[in-house]
């Protein structure tokens, strides 16, 4: 599959990876996999989109912005890595669109982790 996740960060985010040749469907059953996780969680569950081996869109990726990724009330920040142009304005696109306004690209994985880090310790100190 071209599509697949994996939780880290103790549950406190999931990785995504896409690579091509991927499709919608395939892309739509990650988002239906992880809403298990999202459900449970006693926290918001932040994403690393890792677009690195894709260089492509499958024909009517912008559905996914009604992934839980985006939707759910625990979605948190979601970290778009290595998304070509294209892709970035697809991203773009499906932000405005949905109305999530907590995305953000980075070119390289340390700087994505960082950025991951930042935010959860941020979300962690604001609770207690």
């Amino acid at each position: 599959m071209a599509a697949s996740f994996r939780l880290i960060e103790d549950g406190h985010a999931i990785y995504y990876s896409y690579s091509d040749p991927w499709t919608l469907e395939e892309a739509l059953q990650v988002g239906e996999a992880v809403l298990p996780h999202y459900d449970v969680a006693p926290h918001h569950i932040h994403a690393i989109i890792d677009l690195r081996n894709a260089k492509s869109a499958p024909a009517g990726v912008l559905r996914t912005r009604n992934s839980p990724i985006v939707t759910h009330p625990k979605a948190g920040h979601l970290i778009v890595l290595g998304a070509n142009s294209l892709l970035k304005t697809m991203g773009d696109v499906a932000s405005r669109l949905s109305g999530y306004n907590r995305i953000m690209f980075c070119t390289t994985e340390e700087q994505a982790m960082a950025e991951l880090r930042a935010v959860i310790v941020e979300e962690m100190a604001s609770a207690s």
